[in-house]
């Protein structure tokens, strides 16, 4: 298993997590790994969140110069016809 070591963390975040460690019933070392998790998981969420909202147009992606919209081009269809 990797090891990963922190240099200079500073000691109000050591202590932050030393005692949620101790809350949860971890050592520091497992809490780390918990907190990063978590951290990974959040940004994860965010991620497919945004995707999720441009699926819904509640954040649609801005389209290129020149390409039409969804409603634009149904407009183009209809016209053709």
């Amino acid at each position: 298993m990797p090891i990963l070591q922190v240099k200079d963390c500073p000691v109000e975040t050591y202590e932050r997590l030393r005692a949620l460690a101790e809350r949860e019933h971890r050592s520091i070392s497992q809490q780390t790994i918990v907190a990063v998790e978590e951290h990974l998981e959040r940004h994860a969420d965010t991620t497919r969140r945004a995707v999720i909202r441009r699926m819904l147009g509640r954040d649609p992606m801005p389209l290129p110069d020149g390409v039409p919209g969804s409603a634009e081009a149904v407009r183009q269809i209809r016209d053709e016809r």
